[in-house]
C-alpha cells in the first residue's frame, strides 16, 4: 500500500489522516482491501502522537462493509467534513463510493450515510453533484451538504 495521508490544520495542532492495514495480513491486495483511516497529531510536524483508528468500515451488509480508503476534510461552519471511499464486500471490492462523515473535534467521527455518492467502479466514473471524479476532495460542495458558495 502507498503512503495516502490527508492533513488537517487547526491553527495549532495539525491532524494527519492516513490509511492504514494489518502488516500480517502479508498479501498486498489483502492490506489493500482492509484498510482504514489512522489518526495521528503533533503540534510541530516532526513529533507525532498515534489517536489510532478515526474511521473504520461500516456495519456488515453496509455499502461500506470492506475497507475505508483515501479521503480529505476541510471545515465548514465550525464543522470539520471528512470526505473518504468506502467499498462493499457485495461487489468483492469493485464497487467504490464517496460519504461524508462530521466532527466538531477532530476525533469522534459521525456518518453521513445519505449523503455518499452513486457508485462507481475501478474501471468506470464517477459522480456526484459537480464532481469531477472520485477523487474525494474535489468537489466542495457535495449534493446533501448544506453550503453556500
Amino acid at each position: 500500500m502507498g503512503v495516502d495521508f490527508w492533513i488537517a490544520d487547526t491553527g495549532s495542532e495539525f491532524h494527519l489522516f492516513f490509511l492504514q492495514a494489518p502488516r500480517s495480513l502479508g498479501d498486498q491486495n489483502e492490506r489493500h482491501f482492509n484498510a482504514t483511516v489512522g489518526h495521528a497529531v503533533s503540534t510541530d510536524l516532526r513529533a507525532w502522537e498515534v489517536l489510532g483508528t478515526a474511521l473504520e468500515p461500516g456495519a456488515a451488509g453496509s455499502w461500506e462493509d470492506m475497507a475505508t480508503w483515501t479521503g480529505s476534510v476541510l471545515k465548514e461552519g465550525g464543522r470539520w467534513h471528512l470526505f473518504y471511499t468506502g467499498t462493499t464486500r457485495i461487489a468483492s471490492g469493485a464497487e467504490q463510493r464517496i460519504a461524508l462523515a462530521t466532527s466538531t473535534d477532530l476525533v469522534t467521527w459521525t456518518r453521513h450515510p445519505g449523503t455518499r455518492s452513486s457508485s462507481s467502479t475501478h474501471a468506470g466514473t464517477s459522480s456526484w453533484g459537480s464532481m469531477r471524479g472520485a477523487i474525494p476532495g474535489s468537489c466542495v460542495t457535495p449534493v446533501g451538504m448544506d453550503s453556500t458558495p
